[in-house]
Order: structure tokens, then sequence, then C-alpha cells
């Protein structure tokens, strides 16, 4: 039964903004460990397109405005301040274009009680050396069009605009409901004033990772890759690629076929995995836990592209 309301929701939709996925994805492979005296509650996590072989990270809320940049082994950390930023609950960060050339974006997104009537982006300039305090380029304030939302993931589209991915839970029935994208144009991240979102689309995780634990609905980080063409969500039990252009129509979730439209990826034993990445080729994704108690260490695992 299942099968046949996939098809007729098929046939009834019109051809979407899919792309192709990577064909196979290797298993999870240990690329290093982070420095937990430093970033002891990883949230957040961006490989620069700029300068490949720089990831950057920050911590959950409870730190300070700051943001750290590692190899891709998680190694060689440098502490990047940046001054007059005090975040509420920062829980995501990503590069992507803007008016200076390549930016890392910082998104104070966080809201678990769902009740913050306005979030805040900061935008920093990327460079290949930061300087141990830096100042942002701007800060982007900007509200959703329909009441708060928790929020644990966004990522910046090649074409400059963001797009951000709910995180919706009902505590009372302990589950997820479908998660909604939202976005912000590239001109509202340059216009002065509170910007509101506009809603694109809805992800139904729940319906889509039907076979995932509840907890294993929940999106926890998002990226796209750097073509535009894909992108990827972890959520707390799986990694999720979709063969999507956000930027683009796309029909509705529950017609999407696996490993057709979305493939979900073997996590490892990762409690609370809560960032990722593609490489600045697109041919890898990278993950992170926020959790480090668990081994006493916060591992980076990485996934190859396996296209022959």
């Amino acid at each position: 039964m299942r099968s046949l309301i996939i098809a007729a929701a098929l046939a009834l939709t019109a051809p979407a903004a899919f792309a192709d996925l990577c064909p196979r994805w290797s298993p999870a492979q240990f690329a290093g460990d982070l420095d937990t005296a430093l970033i002891n509650e990883a949230s957040g996590l961006a490989a620069s397109r700029a300068f490949p072989g720089a990831l950057y990270h920050h911590n959950d809320s409870g730190d300070t405005g700051r943001f750290f940049v590692t190899d891709l082994s998680g190694a060689s950390t440098r502490v990047v301040a940046v001054r007059d930023f005090a975040p509420a609950d920062v829980e995501d960060m990503a590069v992507g274009p803007c008016l200076e050339g390549t930016c890392v974006y910082l998104g104070d997104i966080g809201d678990n009680m769902r009740r913050r009537t306005e979030l805040t982006f900061v935008v920093l300039r990327e460079r290949q050396r930061f300087a141990r305090t830096e100042t942002a380029l701007r800060r982007i304030v900007a509200r959703y069009p329909d009441g708060a939302h928790d929020a644990e993931g966004f990522a910046i589209h090649p074409n400059g605009d963001l797009y951000l991915i709910t995180k919706p839970i009902d505590f009372n029935e302990r589950r997820a409901g479908p998660a909604q994208l939202f976005r912000l144009t590239a001109a509202q991240l340059r216009a002065s004033g509170t910007q509101t979102f506009e809603q694109v689309g809805e992800l139904d995780l729940p319906y889509l990772l039907w076979e995932q634990p509840a907890r294993g609905h929940l999106a926890t980080g998002l990226d796209i890759a750097p073509d535009g063409t894909r992108a990827a969500i972890v959520t707390y039990t799986s990694v999720v690629e979709f063969a999507l252009d956000p930027s683009q129509p796309w029909k509705p979730s529950r017609s999407w076929r696996i490993d057709h439209d979305f493939r979900i990826l073997p996590m490892p034993r990762l409690p609370q995995a809560e960032a990722i990445t593609y490489t600045a080729d697109g041919e890898a994704l990278i993950v992170d836990t926020e959790f480090n108690q668990a081994f006493g260490q916060a591992p980076l695992y990485r996934f190859n592209c396996l296209r022959s």
C-alpha cells in the first residue's frame, strides 16, 4: 500500500529540481578528535570553500561569541573571538558568498522552548588567517512569519540565499513533526532592519525516515553542496543526503523515493550528532558530536563519495 501511495503521488506532482545523488558513500571513517579543552560541546561545523583544508566549529549555548578553526582532522585549533557578540544559543554555522567575497555565518537560532521573537546571524569575512578578535561585517536580525520555532541547522546556497531547517518536536507525545524549510534571500542578508523568513517547503522526516527511532527524525544540522544541487542533514541517528536544489521548485517530500531522491548513510556510534558539512569539493561529508562525555573525546567522522 505504501508503494502505491508513493507511485500515485509521483504521478500527480510536477518534476522537481532534483539532481543526482552521490552514487555510493563510503562507511564513516574516523577523521580525528577535536580539542575538548576548547571545543567542549561542538554544535556547528562548516568547511571552508575558499581555503580548502580549514574547518570551522563553535560550541553550543553557554559559550562566548567565538568560533574555532582547525584542519580537516580537527587539529591545530585556533580561537577567534567575535567583537560585541553575546549570543543566546548559537546552533550552526555556514560558509558562503557575500558582497565581500566569501563569508563565515554564525547563527544564533536555538530556541528549545520556542519563545524567541527574533534570531540573529553574524557575518564575518572569511580569511586565510583570522585575527584573535574579529569584527562582524554585519548582523542580520530575522523573525519567522508564523511564530517561534526551534532550529539547529542552516546553510548558505551558492546563490547567496540562507536556508534554515526547523526541529519540531511535540514534548507531550515525544515525537517529531515535519521540518519546515525557511529562506532569507541574499538581498535580505544585505538589507537593514528586521527581516522576515519565507517558508519554502517542508521535509517530512518522520515519514521519510520511518525506520529510524523518534530521535532520528530531528534535523540537528544542515549543509548545501558547493554546486547547490544537493543538500544533507544530520539527525541524532543518521546522515541523509537529498538530491535537491532548495532554490528551485520541488515536489512534496512524501513522494520522494529512497536511493533516488534521498539516501540514508549509516551513522557510526555518535551520540548527539549535531553538525554536518560538505567539503570544499562536495565529495565528502564530515559530522561531529556535541556529547563528548560518552567518549572523553569529540570525534570527527568523514564519509567519502565513491564514484567508481
